[in-house]
């Protein structure tokens, strides 16, 4: 019993070292008869009860103060889209997604951790990621914002409006909800194109560009590495080849236009803006 002691002061754990008997008064934790394990999962909405029965005759006693502790992985602090920003392309080229344009930031998360998802794809020009095209479903990161490895890529030729759909998710449960990002396709609207930003040109001899009925590939240093072709246009594949060192890419019956192929190994991927001209 604890006849000898007028004060308890002690709280639960079912990882405490200290047995479920008589506590000291310093505020030790000792480990309950029951496994507070099950209340995990359980509705924290509700009425919640604390009930203190005093099983030996005596003098009785009362309840000071206590408190509950309770842990979640729920995020404290969601992410927050600082900037977004329309972006102006001219009309058949695109630019590089700066972080003065588009900018989330989270109090407790680094820009590493702050994951783009993308929701709803452009329809009149497509998203690129280091090289890559994204689809629904792919994501980017602030970071790769922030090292300007974001390109969106017009298709047309045309003045008008453009724009993707994202989610931004933290990994500890907070999250910013489907939000557009708008693309004006104006001239004098930005002019850089996806060739001025990628690394194609240090592995790969391609030409012509434009071109009407052949291109040839030539890798500058052959290495017998497979190469997985990609070539499409609004985001759509027209075309999927795979090849070592070089080929040649029959593009005689595709329609004139912009389009991008994209060249993928198991550990590099470039993208080239590809012209056809008839």
């Amino acid at each position: 019993g604890c006849t000898a002691f007028n004060r308890i002061d002690a709280g639960f754990d079912d990882a405490a070292s200290i047995p479920n008997d008589c506590p000291d008064k310093n505020g030790l934790k000792i480990r309950p008869l029951n496994q507070l394990s099950a209340f995990i999962g359980q509705e924290l909405q509700g009425k919640w009860s604390l009930r203190i029965e005093d099983v030996v005759d005596g003098n009785g006693g009362s309840i000071s103060d206590y408190e509950l502790e309770l842990c979640s992985s729920t995020s404290l602090f969601s992410p927050v889209i600082v900037i977004n920003e329309v972006a102006d392309v001219a009309p058949g080229f695109g630019t590089i997604i700066e972080n003065n344009q588009l900018l989330a930031e989270d109090e407790n998360n680094a820009d590493n951790e702050l994951i783009f998802t993308v929701m709803e794809t452009p329809t009149k020009g497509v998203l690129i990621r280091n090289g890559v095209e994204l689809g629904i479903g792919d994501q980017f990161t602030q970071r790769n914002i922030n090292n300007r490895l974001v390109i969106y890529e017009h298709s047309g030729t045309e003045e008008e409006e453009d724009q993707f759909t994202f989610i931004v998710e933290d990994g500890e449960g907070g999250w910013v909800n489907r939000t557009n990002f708008l693309i004006n396709i104006v001239e004098g609207g930005s002019t850089t194109s996806v060739v001025d930003v990628d690394r194609t040109e240090d592995y790969f001899d391609i030409f012509p560009n434009p071109a009407s009925d052949f291109i040839t590939i030539n890798q500058l240093e052959s290495d017998n590495t497979d190469w997985n072709l990609t070539f499409t246009s609004n985001g759509q594949v027209v075309t999927k080849h795979t090849f070592q060192n070089n080929m040649q890419l029959n593009v005689s019956d595709l329609p004139s236009g912009l389009y991008l192929m994209q060249l993928e190994s198991d550990n590099l991927k470039l993208a080239k803006k590809i012209s056809i001209i008839k």
